[in-house]
């Protein structure tokens, strides 16, 4: 798909997956790397609850960052390497457990957090948006997943080199 970032993102009414563990993907080829991007979204539609994947243009080294938000705070998890503007990426969020989150890009420079965080009421799948006018990927966005499993490091790393997400765990689609 190919998104303005301007408003235009896919949104769907209902959830995968509404609590860990949980996986998201997604390749993606943002415009610039000055924004938040966000790429795939699990939330509540109206609390700001979520857990999200996003590529952080607007963060120092531009991280691809994991992120869970439920009251009162976020955790979050971001990359060790940056993404690049105009060229594919590969995004990954593992999201073990309520106090277990990584951040992968291109199946490798991974990063944790362990902060302990629960989402409530999660009734909404976006991808290439999170609901705010300034959190929407221009750009392009491909093969994007959810899965109701932690995917491995290997399992991420596989995606990461191209393989289709139909590819890793499909029963877990």
């Amino acid at each position: 798909w190919d998104l303005d970032g301007t408003g235009d993102y896919l949104s769907n009414a209902s959830a995968p997956v509404t609590a860990t563990p949980l996986t998201m993907a997604c390749w993606f080829n943002a415009d610039d790397a000055t924004s938040n991007n966000s790429l795939v979204a699990v939330s509540d539609g109206t609390t700001g609850e979520r857990f999200v994947l996003s590529a952080r243009g607007n963060v120092a080294g531009d991280p691809i960052r994991a992120e869970t938000s439920a009251a009162p705070g976020t955790s979050v998890a971001d990359t060790t390497t940056g993404f690049s503007a105009s060229v594919w990426n590969h995004a990954c969020g593992v999201f073990a457990a309520a106090n277990s989150r990584a951040a992968y890009l291109n199946g490798g420079s991974k990063g944790t957090n362990a902060g302990s965080r629960t989402p409530a009421g999660l009734n909404t799948l976006q991808l290439g948006g999170s609901g705010a006018a300034t959190l929407v990927l221009a750009g392009l966005i491909a093969e994007a997943a959810v899965w109701n499993v932690a995917l491995s490091d290997d399992e991420v790393a596989i995606l990461g080199r191209g393989s289709s997400p139909l590819h890793v765990r499909p029963e877990s689609i």
